[in-house]
């Protein structure tokens, strides 16, 4: 396998907290070079089916899709409390129907995935760039939305209601954290590659939390004119020790997520083939 290895990432402050210190050799990248495109979420999720990066961050909701060629990382995921996707709306639309139009961040994210798995598949959807969804909102272009990222920070000063919030309905429903993205490994590394990488994506995690400041200014740079305040509510939510290397607890919360559909469609699949150690 070349050393090179080719990223992709969102631009979220969470990602670009995570991968600064190994895209700047700031640590001991063990003569790998890494090399990163940035994508919105639902791009992320299209590559991942083409396979056209050795390490990728996605949501959780596509790994079924994609596990045969991709293993899950234990440093880089997203997985927490009171960071899930809000379904939100203007203040006359608060009670949806059937013929409700709702708005999502792409098909395969975990945050529509929840919404069909707490409020079922019955209503008109529009996929959309996820940062398109509160304007979208706001001129009744659709009836709901359901936002993520920065946009839980926002909805409220532009006078939108929240309907509810899903990764507390899962909280409250399973008592596990919330699981949202990861980062996924391409199978044909070897199983010490594989380990060698999810090591360095650990240790630039630990380097950027111990060196926030220089971590920030190239965070800012991705962060689409992101509040600096906004930024770090952002990577505070969604950058836990559970992105440092995930708990029993976290791996217990995924597996309930994702399992179910993996075995739907791979019925042999061992739970062990489900991350790199």
């Amino acid at each position: 396998m070349s050393s090179k290895i080719k990223i992709a990432i969102s631009p979220c402050p969470n990602d670009t907290f995570i991968v600064y210190a190994m895209l700047h050799s700031k640590i001991d990248t063990l003569g790998y070079k890494f090399e990163v495109d940035f994508k919105d979420i639902q791009d992320l999720n299209k590559a991942s089916e083409r396979k056209e990066y050795d390490l990728i961050k996605l949501s959780f909701a596509q790994v079924p899709n994609i596990i045969e060629n991709y293993v899950i990382s234990n440093s880089g995921s997203a997985i927490g409390y009171g960071c899930g996707p809000l379904l939100i709306s203007l203040p006359k639309n608060k009670e949806l129907n059937n013929k409700s139009k709702i708005a999502l961040p792409g098909a395969n994210t975990t945050a529509s995935m929840l919404f069909k798995y707490f409020y079922g598949d019955v209503f008109e959807f529009k996929n959309m760039l996820f940062s398109d969804i509160e304007k979208a909102v706001l001129e009744g272009e659709v009836d709901a939305g359901v936002i993520i990222h920065e946009n839980r920070f926002t909805y409220q000063d532009r006078g939108l209601h929240k309907i509810a919030d899903l990764g507390n309905f899962w909280e409250t429903k399973n008592n596990q954290p919330i699981p949202l993205g990861c980062f996924m490994l391409y199978r044909t590394f070897s199983l010490k590659e594989r380990l060698e990488i999810q090591s360095i994506i650990k240790s630039s995690i630990e380097y950027a939390f111990e060196n926030r400041d220089e971590v920030l200014q190239f965070s800012k740079r991705y962060a689409q004119e992101m509040e600096v305040d906004i930024m770090l509510q952002h990577i505070e939510l969604y950058v836990t020790n559970d992105t440092i290397s995930l708990s029993e607890k976290a791996k217990m919360s995924i597996n309930n997520l994702i399992l179910p559909n993996i075995l739907e469609k791979i019925p042999n699949f061992e739970e062990n083939n489900l991350y790199v150690d």
